[in-house]
């Protein structure tokens, strides 16, 4: 796990802060690009607009007749085919704004803190301790720091530090925010982002909150063990249970009651013999009479009738009629 000093203003090390390996791991780049693209698309003002036909200065008058005069038809000094007319499918105002899912700004917000800390920018304070407002006393604390280009400031929401936002508000290259409001586009604009300890220990909290669980079983070394023991589990087989007597099994699909072991065997065999003898077809599938005394075998007739040959169009009727069989 690593580690970051932690000084005072007078630039003395006071302590030490261990950083989560799941916050200050890997930099997705990827995501740092989307982030700022809505951030800066969501402060676009969107306010270009154009004048159409409608709202171009001129008359509506038609200015000579349909036809007759051997010039092009015309309805208005405003049409866009003028000059001085209105333009077509011009930018209006709208808003640029779009969705960003909660889960990919987070996760650029740990990319960007660690390439702050990858880099070396990131500073921590105990406190931003400021006696007297004073701009001048302040920008001698950052020299103090090694802040020699444009810096962040960030501090607890709840700490009104009144004298802190009168010595930073008239430097240039300074800003202050709220650790709640922080946004990786404002880790990435500035050089140095100075955290006080309060304001980097509740973020570092609520960043861990949405971690996903593998990553954090990566980044605590446990990945691996759950693999193994994962890849060692026996595969899982599907046991039979016993049914009830009541049960019905399968033989209830096929149109016998449900039994149990040979009693099930014995009905069908016994079902199947009985079909057999009384069945007029022999074992080659040809009609007998034998097995069937009660019932005589009638053979069907096909009931087909022949063609008639009509006088009046002299051709054969095609069609096949059926005679009903007697009862």
């Amino acid at each position: 796990m690593a580690s970051i000093d932690i000084h005072d203003l007078s630039g003395a090390k006071v302590g030490t802060l261990e950083l989560a390996d799941e916050i200050f791991g890997a930099v997705n780049e990827d995501l740092l690009w989307e982030a700022v693209k809505h951030y800066r698309a969501a402060h676009r003002a969107g306010t270009h607009a154009t004048k159409n036909k409608k709202l171009v200065s001129g008359a509506g008058k038609k200015l000579w007749k349909q036809k007759g005069t051997g010039r092009a038809r015309v309805g208005s000094i405003r049409s866009p085919l003028w000059r001085h007319g209105g333009t077509v499918h011009g930018p209006q105002p709208r808003s640029y704004d779009y969705v960003f899912p909660r889960k990919k700004l987070l996760g650029a917000l740990r990319s960007a803190l660690a390439a702050k800390f990858a880099d070396g920018k990131l500073i921590v304070v105990n406190a931003f301790d400021v006696k007297e407002p004073k701009s001048k006393l302040f920008r001698e604390a950052l020299n103090t720091l090694k802040v020699d280009k444009t810096a962040l400031l960030v501090e607890v929401a709840k700490h009104s530090n009144r004298n802190l936002e009168l010595s930073s508000r008239n430097l240039e290259g300074v800003e202050l925010i709220a650790g709640n409001e922080v946004h990786p586009y404002h880790l990435l604009r500035y050089d140095r982002v100075i955290f006080s300890h309060p304001a980097i220990e509740k973020l570092q909290v609520s960043l861990k909150g949405s971690v996903s669980s593998r990553r954090h079983q990566a980044a605590e070394g446990t990945g691996q063990g759950e693999g193994q023991k994962k890849a060692a589990r026996a595969p899982r087989r599907r046991t039979r249970h016993d049914k009830g007597p009541g049960h019905q099994g399968e033989s209830e699909h096929a149109g016998f009651p449900g039994r149990q072991g040979g009693d099930q065997d014995r009905d069908q065999r016994s079902r199947a013999a009985d079909f057999q003898g009384e069945s007029p077809l022999g074992s080659h599938g040809q009609l007998s009479g034998q097995g069937t005394p009660a019932r005589k075998v009638r053979r069907v007739s096909s009931g087909l009738e022949e063609g008639v040959r009509t006088a009046a169009g002299g051709r054969e009727d095609a069609g096949v009629r059926a005679k009903p069989l007697a009862p």
